[in-house]
């Protein structure tokens, strides 16, 4: 993010590293990479973006719900998304990869929640709350209804 771009490389490391964003990285909290569907989802300030990895169509899907964002997990198999925000009343939030709908899972015995994390196999969404000193972590079985 020094540069102001956000780039990527195959795991391997022999290839070159791919510009997938170079323009308004500035402040970007969270980057999360939807693999099956070839997205890449950033949470920059108070507005969550949507894009192909290539970093064509890029568009916001969500503004105004954030105030503090801090952590973005993908779940591509159900095709949500995860986020977590530290203002005075944190949250952390299931949202539709498309846009369509948000809904707050967790709004108690918050305080900075981060560092968001799926586990595929066991279908729960886990996270640290760094005020606390915690690890936490929920069901995200079922897909927004």
């Amino acid at each position: 993010l020094a540069r102001d771009t956000i780039g990527y490389m195959s795991l391997d490391g022999y290839k070159t590293v791919q510009t997938a964003q170079n323009h308004d990285v500035q402040g970007t909290e969270g980057i999360a990479v939807d693999w099956i569907h070839r997205n890449l989802y950033t949470l920059r300030q108070h507005q969550l973006h949507v894009q192909r990895l290539n970093g064509q169509y890029r568009t916001s899907l969500y503004k105004g719900l954030f105030r503090l964002p801090r952590a973005l997990v993908a779940y591509p198999q159900t095709r949500d998304l995860f986020a977590s925000d530290w203002s005075a009343e944190p949250f952390i939030v299931r949202l539709a990869m498309d846009g369509s709908k948000a809904e707050k899972l967790i709004v108690e015995e918050l305080v900075w929640p981060n560092a968001l994390a799926v586990d595929y196999f066991a279908e729960r969404l886990y996270w640290a709350d760094a005020f606390r000193d915690v690890i936490e972590f929920v069901g995200c079985r079922h897909n927004l209804s």
